[in-house]
């Protein structure tokens, strides 16, 4: 068996070194320590919403629209002047519509905000201060024009963003 004294006396003189004599005898050791905080913005939504289902006809100068609002947000940030941001994944077809608005007991909701061409952010809520926000409600709507006739079931992914 072979012994490698050389790593041990290298350990052993690191170890010594960190050691300083104190006058009356002891001994004392430094350390360095490193601190951070950092900026946290979490965001999470209850789930998805209802079905947007049109089953009526409006008069022939306004859309027809249906609304949910069955699913809530939470978040939890630590930074001032935060907003919520919206888009969605691809545009809303010819003559429809779909909008969103979030409730906001933290910061200042910007109403009833049209993502039908929102492939980048739209902001819905701005001026959020630090602290914990919990089931707050988000209220989707969609309208169809009175030209729209028919339109098979489709889906959008709509991405919420909580962002400094």
């Amino acid at each position: 068996m072979k012994v490698f004294w050389g790593g041990w006396f290298a350990a052993l003189g690191i170890v010594v070194s960190s050691v300083q004599a104190i006058a009356g005898g002891g001994a004392a050791a430094n350390q360095l320590l490193f601190m951070e905080v950092k900026g946290v913005t979490r965001l999470s939504v209850s789930g998805n919403p209802l079905p947007l289902v049109i089953t009526k006809a409006g008069d022939a100068l306004s859309p027809v629209s249906v609304i949910d609002g069955s699913t809530h947000y939470s978040l939890v940030t630590n930074l001032e002047n935060v907003r919520i941001s919206a888009s969605i994944n691809r545009q809303m077809p010819q003559g429809t519509s779909l909008s969103v608005r979030l409730e906001s007991l933290r910061g200042t909701s910007c109403g009833e905000v049209d993502l039908s061409q929102a492939t980048s952010p739209r902001v819905l809520v701005s001026r959020i201060g630090r602290g914990t926000e919990q089931g707050s409600r988000i209220f989707y709507t969609f309208s169809a024009s009175r030209e729209i006739r028919e339109m098979q079931s489709q889906s959008r992914t709509i991405t919420l963003t909580l962002t400094d």
